[in-house]
């Protein structure tokens, strides 16, 4: 059978907007009217995600923050009336079946749900069921998260999954996707789980075709002020940010790409602050032509269109993340998967 792509032709081109990679969120956050609407967003505390947070509490939204560090999360919204926050760790299907099963409980209304968390640049790691961190995480807890809260979504809500341009790093291994017989690699590691979120977003969006939800994967941008960057060190940490910053005011990509060891990379545009980076997943939120285009993948504030897997450049989707076939092959393989789980029953079926 011949692959088909999941993006039709005509939205394998970019809008016309007036915004960029240097949108900001806190700006871009003011055309649009959050009042009221019900938010749930992972990874709140650090990087995107507070940037995505922060833009959201000028608004009169509803927020809750799925964090693993609740004492951080209090002291980064001490002053926000409008967040709630709960405990919850990507790393722990126990623990996000629990939050699950709250949000069922409270019959909590959902207007839109924001998979921000992630990993990036694991050494490699598995948990206790051998499954490779970067998968885990990156796919495998939000596909469950997801799919857990899809009864509680109201009529015409939006699911926002957060992708990456290194998704060009690799397709999705289905035949080995944790590593037990290919050698690691912390960029192969990554890529497939951004590849596979990707996939996921298109192929929900099908799925939910006959209903008003859309689903939208976002590639934020390369965003070096985002905690996934950093070394923990705290001396060390305000000496990179300083050289970092100067280094993105004067837009110094050479020496920025030396910094992260980017040399001969493709996935290298525009550096972004967190602030830039949040603002793709606040369009994606709150830009009403989307509702037409569910499935697609966004970049700088705008749809991207799919580029030749010879083609090396910073931006657009790879073909292997626009493959219908595989998008369905994923889904029957994490299904199959989670049927191994004690929760799957109540979480999938219910």
């Amino acid at each position: 059978m011949k692959n088909k792509d999941i993006l039709k032709k005509k939205l394998a081109r970019k809008f016309n907007n007036e915004y960029s990679w240097r949108t900001k969120a806190s700006k871009l956050i003011n055309k649009y009217n959050f009042d009221d609407k019900v938010i749930v967003i992972t990874g709140a505390t650090n990087g995107i995600g507070l940037s995505t947070v922060k833009a959201l509490t000028k608004t009169k939204a509803i927020i809750y923050v799925l964090v693993r560090n609740t004492a951080l999360a209090q002291k980064r919204f001490l002053k926000c009336a409008n967040v709630n926050i709960i405990k919850m760790d990507l790393d722990s299907f126990d623990s996000i079946f629990n939050v699950v099963s709250y949000f069922r409980v409270k019959n909590i209304k959902i207007d839109y749900l924001i998979n921000n968390a992630g990993v990036m640049g694991k050494h490699f790691e598995v948990d206790s069921q051998q499954l490779e961190k970067h998968f885990k995480i990156n796919y495998l807890s939000p596909f469950m998260l997801t799919n857990g809260l899809l009864p509680n979504l109201t009529p015409n809500s939006r699911i926002i999954n957060l992708a990456s341009v290194a998704h060009k790093w690799s397709r999705v291994h289905l035949e080995d996707p944790h590593f037990k017989k290919r050698k690691y690699n912390q960029k192969l590691g990554y890529g497939q789980s951004k590849t596979a979120i990707i996939l996921f977003s298109s192929f929900l969006a099908k799925r939910l075709s006959n209903t008003n939800i859309t689903v939208l994967s976002v590639h934020p941008g390369i965003i070096p002020f985002s905690n996934l960057w950093f070394p923990k060190n705290a001396i060390l940490r305000i000496i990179v940010k300083s050289i970092i910053s100067v280094l993105i005011f004067l837009q110094i990509h050479l020496l920025l790409n030396l910094l992260f060891c980017f040399i001969n990379s493709n996935i290298v545009k525009n550096f972004k602050t967190n602030d830039q980076g949040a603002s793709t997943t606040i369009y994606a939120m709150g830009e009403s032509e989307l509702s037409k285009h569910t499935g697609i993948y966004l970049e700088d504030c705008n749809a991207y269109p799919m580029m030749s897997e010879k083609i090396k450049r910073a931006y657009g989707l790879a073909p292997h993340a626009n493959n219908e076939n595989l998008a369905k092959e994923l889904w029957r393989y994490t299904i199959k998967f989670f049927m191994n789980e004690p929760f799957f029953n109540s979480v999938f079926n219910s």
